[in-house]
């Protein structure tokens, strides 16, 4: 189990687990113009591609509390969110579209 408390299972059954954890920064002098939307779009992205597990630091994981609060709530301070993925084709995808989207 990662430090995003992704999955349980067998050490073989997470062998191939990829997780994607972006967050935004805690220096107090950078302040993002639209946080919340800028989340919203990358959680979006994230749950666009399949994933295992789906997860929001202000909210839980879609294993624990229901999958619209996870994809819908953000702070307007910070923000920590994931996406766990079985294959390398899926975290190649999320990436490229996050990189397509430039979210700062």
């Amino acid at each position: 189990m990662t430090h995003t408390h992704h999955r349980r299972g067998a050490l073989d059954s997470l062998k191939e687990d990829y997780v994607v954890l972006i967050m935004s920064s805690r220096a107090g002098h950078i302040k993002y113009e639209n946080l919340q939307l800028k989340f919203k779009k990358a959680m979006d992205i994230l749950a666009k591609h399949n994933p295992v597990n789906l997860g929001n630091m202000n909210v839980g994981n879609m294993y624990w509390k229901d999958v619209v609060d996870v994809i819908s709530t953000f702070s307007e301070e910070s923000n920590i969110i994931h996406g766990v993925y079985t294959s390398r084709e899926a975290v190649e995808a999320v990436l490229s579209e996050l990189k397509e989207a430039n979210l700062g």
